[in-house]
């Protein structure tokens, strides 16, 4: 299986699907209505799961840095991203930069 990294909304989405069945327990007029909406959850992260890993090469990336870095100048590093789905995308890129640098916390966040 593919990296799948799951976002607290599908959690949160869920757990109101369960509060929903929790309470067709005492009202059984919302058993469809929780049988939909599971449902929905269920179609909607398979759809999600096809767009994502359906296309070969669907990101690219490349990092260009010089051949030697210095430690006490600004090294000029780029990293270069292509987007080859038919949609925009919401990106992070952690990069590990060497730990005598002295940055842990090195993340950019595009759309």
């Amino acid at each position: 299986m593919k990296n799948l990294y799951i976002n607290t909304r599908f959690f949160f989405t869920l757990i109101g699907v369960g509060v929903l069945y929790v309470l067709a327990f005492f009202f059984p007029v919302l058993m469809w209505g929780a049988h939909i909406a599971l449902l929905i959850c269920f179609l909607a992260a398979m759809v999600d799961y096809l767009l994502l890993f359906n296309q070969k090469n669907a990101l690219q990336a490349q990092r260009i840095l010089p051949e030697k870095l210095s430690n006490g100048d600004e090294n000029f590093v780029k990293i270069d991203i292509k987007n080859n789905y038919n949609f925009k995308i919401n990106t992070r890129i952690i990069d590990e930069i060497p730990f005598q640098f002295q940055k842990r916390d090195f993340s950019i966040e595009k759309r």
